[in-house]
């Protein structure tokens, strides 16, 4: 299994933020307004864990909208949140 993150970049608005996350990882209105929420100010937010082809698909399709996105294996903890690195949940990835 794979887990795909949601990052926080600054620059896409809200709105789009979760009207792309409920297009791409057909998530309801309200859990893309959570992720979006906890992106915003934790710096990243799960949006889900799948089989690897859906977790890529999914990766693939937010990085297409222009969203900051992370894909790791679901068994590997994401790291404190460094907002300085390419990654925040994942320095030096």
């Amino acid at each position: 299994l794979y887990s795909v993150y949601l990052l926080n970049d600054n620059h896409n608005m809200r709105e789009f933020v979760a009207r792309a996350l409920m297009m791409v990882a057909d998530v309801s209105e309200s859990d893309a307004s959570e992720i979006m929420q906890k992106a915003s100010w934790q710096g990243g937010a799960l949006v889900g864990t799948w089989e690897e082809p859906i977790a890529r698909h999914t990766h693939e399709g937010m990085t297409k909208a222009g969203l900051m996105a992370s894909i790791r294996p679901a068994e590997e903890p994401a790291r404190e949140v460094n907002m300085y690195q390419e990654d925040p949940f994942f320095p030096g990835a």
